[in-house]
């Protein structure tokens, strides 16, 4: 299953922030550069200190992980006060009641004004209706409505969504499609990817993915996705154990106790995977020994193992003990599923350890299973450069 739907989808999780919340800019000039120069949608909150209901969302909206995501993704967010920084701000738009809630788009037309504040899901809503201005969300979401039970609308719909980090949406809408068919048809490899997505938003997928564990585990990537699911259901207690700061360590053990006794046969590979989010907080010079039982031991998805290795070969990281580890996991990628991207990356490894004619017979090899041209060339160019 490569489609571009699950690449997208398979990074929610992930890569998934235990901190996320709007990051503000305060000057607006510069803020309008900047979306000239990137092409990028700005909002704007257009606040008083003294402002009841610009505090609330403050508090309660500007901090929210969805919130967080979906609009560091898709904006440059300016946060102005109309009494301070932003008088000509609000000389210039007739700003009058706070919260004033602007979107402009990159050449800096008006795309969306409201006024006053908004609770989590109307301020997501509005951001999502700023965007629309384009055309392309409000087409795919007419076409899914017109006949939700489409798989090919939903898809082309969630994937849209997921490009502009709109995970809560495109949950709904994979939840709604799903609703629509019978339970017996979800894991399938066509529905198991919204049925994954779904997940993000509601547990019953997770369930009755476990429970039918068996039948997920035949399709590609379904463990993978199914583990995946299951650490999603515990990431607002891990955020909490993670921003307490105090005996960080204890509160996560304790939520891989309860995964371990829920999910027994997915709970080593879940489990795992909370070591390395802890250690990229509070024990960074370990990341690489939690990677690596990881990536040894419990990953299951080649595509991810290969861009992980990707990932520490574009880096000058030629300690010996680090490549031989490295050799393990692009071995691992190449039992699951030998392709030009991690047969070479192999020969690379196997290169650096000085192996040069073992690094040879890897190359030759990335290219007879070559499935194009561009791959042809990168495996030519590493033979050429071994001979």
């Amino acid at each position: 299953m490569k489609s571009k739907l699950f690449i997208i989808s398979f990074f929610i999780f992930m890569n998934y922030s235990l901190s996320a919340q709007i990051i503000f800019e305060s000057d607006w000039n510069a803020a309008k550069q900047k979306a000239k120069r990137e092409q990028r949608y700005i909002f704007v909150d257009a606040y008083t200190t003294w402002c009841g209901p610009c505090k609330a969302m403050a508090k309660n909206v500007f901090t929210d992980q969805a919130v967080g995501d979906f609009y560091n993704t898709n904006f440059i967010c300016v946060k102005l006060d109309m009494e301070k920084e932003g008088t000509e701000f609000a000389s210039e738009y007739s700003v009058q009641s706070y919260p004033t809630l602007m979107y402009f788009t990159p050449d800096l037309k008006i795309a969306k004004t409201v006024i006053g504040s908004l609770e989590i899901g109307g301020f997501l809503n509005a951001g999502r209706q700023a965007l629309e201005g384009n055309g392309k969300l409000i087409a795919l979401k007419n076409n899914f409505e017109k006949d939700s039970k489409n798989i090919e609308a939903a898809k082309k719909y969630t994937q849209e969504l997921l490009k502009i980090n709109d995970t809560q949406e495109a949950s709904s809408v994979a939840h709604k499609y799903l609703s629509n068919i019978a339970e017996d048809q979800y894991l399938t490899t066509e529905n198991m990817e919204l049925v994954y997505i779904a997940s993000i938003r509601k547990n019953k997928y997770v369930e009755y993915t476990y429970k039918n564990r068996e039948k997920a585990v035949q399709l590609k990537l379904g463990e993978t996705m199914l583990q995946q699911m299951i650490l999603g259901m515990y990431m607002t207690d891990l955020k909490e154990a993670f921003e307490t700061k105090e005996e960080v360590k204890q509160k996560i053990e304790k939520i891989k106790s309860k995964i371990s006794k829920k999910y027994p046969l997915d709970a080593p590979a879940v489990n795992s995977r909370i070591d390395i989010m802890y250690a990229q907080s509070f024990e960074p010079d370990n990341i690489f020994r939690y990677l690596d039982i990881y990536m040894s031991k419990y990953c299951v998805n080649c595509n991810e193992i290969t861009a992980t290795v990707n990932n520490f070969l574009e880096t000058p990281k030629d300690n010996a003990t680090i490549l031989q580890r490295l050799k393990v996991w692009s071995e691992r990628a190449e039992n699951f599923e030998k392709n030009t991207m991690n047969v070479l990356n192999t020969s690379k490894i196997l290169k650096k350890l000085g192996y040069k004619q073992e690094a040879l017979t890897k190359a030759e090899e990335a290219k007879t299973i070559a499935k194009n041209e561009q791959e042809v060339k990168k495996a030519e160019k590493i033979i050429k450069e071994l001979k």
